[in-house]
């Protein structure tokens, strides 16, 4: 098998450890959890809810490590990027638990996004809390080393002549009593990043929460805002999960406003008036992306010359 699978399946190798006392039920809820602390990250009209996450880890841990989604580092880190300044409460939890610790630092890793991943490795080099000096070099030394490697992953990626090969389907999802590990899903959304072709995202059970972030990921990797304003409408009639809406329209959202922040132009935000939300208006979500694009570029210290 390939190198670089073998870099797709580490992201699930801890599944094979599952403990027989967390089957469907427990997973769903630590998923369930995953989306309530995502929505409130994003949610940045309201201070960040940092319980979600304690249950999260709480229930991780308990599992033994049976748990994995790519979902829970991508969450963990944009929390660290983008809500760095109300993380108090997150840094006391991680100094009192060694294994909450433990577990917040593991998913500091190559799969997140490379903007987080530098926005982290910034946020604990020049804003550290006091008393927190330590824990800062810490996730300073995880993000820059985690950037490290998933650049390098990036860069080699598969073979040049293998352009046409599709490595994944030498993947098979790993299955622990009724629950089933998504390792080929996980494994198209890593191969779409890293090769910035959308075509693999197509691949993606879209039942799987993480189907729109692959969009969203290619289309900041290209600057393809097209791409970007596209994702909402992916959402298959059938899929039957009720926060589906929330998941697309959020990928959308946060897809405009990174490309918005690269280009330094909050402007491109106004482009979200030709998506259809169904749960919310064309104008707030141009709002929230503009409101988004200050904080960051303010976070960043971004002149925003290019912008209103």
């Amino acid at each position: 098998m390939p190198l670089y699978v073998f870099k797709f399946l580490a992201i699930f190798s801890t599944a094979a450890v599952a403990n027989s006392n967390c089957g469907t039920k427990q997973f769903d809820a630590i998923e369930a959890m995953v989306f309530t602390f995502t929505k409130s990250i994003r949610d940045t009209k309201r201070p960040a809810d940092w319980s979600p996450l304690f249950k999260i880890g709480d229930q991780i841990v308990k599992c033994d490590k049976g748990y994995g989604s790519e979902g829970v580092s991508d969450v963990i880190s944009h929390a660290l990027a983008v809500r760095w300044k109300e993380a108090t409460p997150l840094f006391s939890q991680m100094a009192k638990s060694k294994k909450f610790h433990d577990f917040v630092i593991s998913n500091v890793d190559s799969t997140c996004d490379w903007t987080d991943l530098q926005a982290i490795s910034e946020n604990a080099s020049t804003r550290c809390p006091i008393n927190y000096s330590v824990l800062c070099k810490e996730l300073k030394k995880k993000a820059s080393e985690a950037y490290a490697e998933s650049t390098e992953a990036a860069a080699v990626g598969a073979p040049k002549n293998e352009s046409d090969s599709d490595p994944c389907l030498l993947v098979t999802d790993i299955h622990q009593g009724d629950v089933v590990f998504p390792t080929r899903d996980v494994c198209y959304i890593n191969l779409a990043a890293m090769r910035k072709d959308a075509k693999y995202c197509d691949l993606v059970d879209a039942s799987y929460m993480e189907f729109p972030n692959c969009f969203r990921k290619v289309a900041i990797a290209n600057q393809d805002i097209k791409l970007c304003l596209s994702i909402r409408d992916k959402n298959p009639e059938k899929h039957s999960r009720p926060y589906s809406e929330s998941l697309f329209s959020s990928a959308t959202v946060g897809c405009v406003t990174e490309i918005a922040v690269k280009e330094h132009n909050s402007k491109i935000c106004k482009k979200l008036r030709t998506v259809h939300f169904d749960h919310t208006s064309e104008e707030s979500e141009v709002s929230s992306c503009i409101r988004d694009y200050k904080k960051a570029t303010s976070r960043m210290q971004i002149p925003s010359e290019n912008g209103q």
